[in-house]
């Protein structure tokens, strides 16, 4: 009877610390956890066969505890790791768009050269995106500039898609 009553508080420990598990805020927590109760149940089985199961459930609760918490703290360093370069990925990206980017100016510039189409002004817009000031004062003085409806329209709807 004894042995049952042991090994059946182990596996209630170990219940416990998988269903805590389950609902934990990060990999270490849910390690130690988990290994508290594995670790309970496992040293309650071996502490059985010296006749120590109390003091075997609390072994390896310990040890399973600290072997847990290490291994999901290696799972957190890694997740957090893959956070950061992702983040860092984006940002790369986004900076590399806004150095693409074009503005006003250059597209003045282009039209102004005389030797650049509206479909070639508007194809650049179109391949290097922009940041463009479509306010009513920016779009007058695109006009006076000899910039096109077509082009100013392309410029306005590029802003509406961002």
């Amino acid at each position: 009877m004894r042995r049952t009553q042991y090994t059946g508080i182990s596996l209630i420990v170990l219940g416990m610390g998988m269903i805590c598990g389950a609902g934990c805020a990060n990999q270490t927590q849910t390690g130690a956890l988990v290994g508290t109760g594995a670790g309970a149940g496992v040293g309650a089985i071996i502490g059985h066969q010296i006749g120590k199961e109390k003091e075997g459930a609390m072994i390896g609760a310990a040890v399973g505890a600290a072997t847990g918490a290490l291994l999901g703290k290696k799972e957190d360093d890694k997740e957090e790791a893959e956070t950061i370069n992702r983040n860092v990925a984006y940002r790369e990206k986004q900076r590399h768009a806004q150095e693409r980017a074009m503005s006003n100016y250059d597209v003045i510039e282009m039209v102004q050269s005389q030797q650049v189409s509206d479909a070639l002004v508007i194809s650049a817009i179109q391949e290097r995106g922009g940041a463009f000031d479509t306010s009513p004062q920016a779009i007058i003085n695109l006009k006076k500039a000899g910039v096109s409806d077509t082009v100013v329209l392309a410029m306005q709807r590029l802003n509406l898609a961002r």
